[in-house]
């Protein structure tokens, strides 16, 4: 659920590699 969410968004943070994370932060983004 969120918490494995989290974890890819902290990967994206970190590295900029995980597809995952990085739709997050679009979705994030568009609100």
């Amino acid at each position: 659920g969120v918490k494995c969410l989290h974890a890819h968004y902290a990967n994206w943070l970190v590295d900029k590699t995980d597809v995952v994370g990085q739709w997050i932060d679009k979705r994030l983004q568009q609100g």
